[in-house]
């Protein structure tokens, strides 16, 4: 139980509208306070969203298809609109078209956009705007070029609002400081 409260306190102590990362070494309890943040925020009657670190992706199907097949999970009136919203948030434009996933021998996106992927699915998912959105390791398996672009997708959509109030990822201690990000460190 002394758990839970260490995690209510952390998580409140987070500014609603800022974006953080937390920062540790493997095995030093990074996506064990992201789940902690998740039960807290749920029992706050927050909506938390927990976007799992994930390379499992349909084959088959665009990254267009993919956030579509997210907003109608959501059951949003306007599907077309909230999809077409996210893929521009999140910078997707580009590759909206092209395959996220083949078991093929076809072109897919980058792991960078795969990554900024998987976010706009939770975020499509969503049936309301998501307070806090947990994210976990999203930056482990890229460049720093492509980990540049998910830190600004995250900015922007944070700054727009309308889907999501706040961010808090993990990753290594290696990942470059933003001065526009909150850290902490676990150990």
């Amino acid at each position: 139980m002394d758990d839970y409260y260490a995690a209510y306190e952390s998580l409140a102590e987070l500014e609603v509208g800022g974006l953080t990362g937390v920062l540790g070494l493997t095995g030093s309890g990074k996506t064990t306070l992201l789940r902690a943040f998740e039960r807290v925020g749920s029992g706050l009657n927050e909506e938390v969203r927990l976007a799992a670190n994930s390379s499992e992706f349909l084959p088959g199907l665009t990254v267009f298809e993919y956030l579509m097949n997210g907003c109608r999970l959501s059951g949003a009136k306007n599907c077309l609109r909230k999809c077409s919203e996210i893929i521009w948030l999140l910078g997707l434009d580009q590759c909206k078209n092209y395959l996220v996933a083949s078991d093929k021998d076809e072109t897919t996106i980058s792991q960078g956009q795969r990554a900024r992927t998987h976010i706009g699915f939770v975020i499509a998912s969503a049936s309301c705007p998501i307070q806090r959105l947990l994210i976990d390791e999203p930056l482990s398996s890229l460049d720093t070029g492509a980990a540049v672009l998910v830190v600004d997708a995250f900015k922007t959509l944070i700054q727009h609002g309308k889907y999501v109030r706040s961010i808090v990822f993990t990753d290594s201690p290696s990942y470059t400081k933003d001065p526009a990000t909150e850290l902490y460190l676990t150990s």
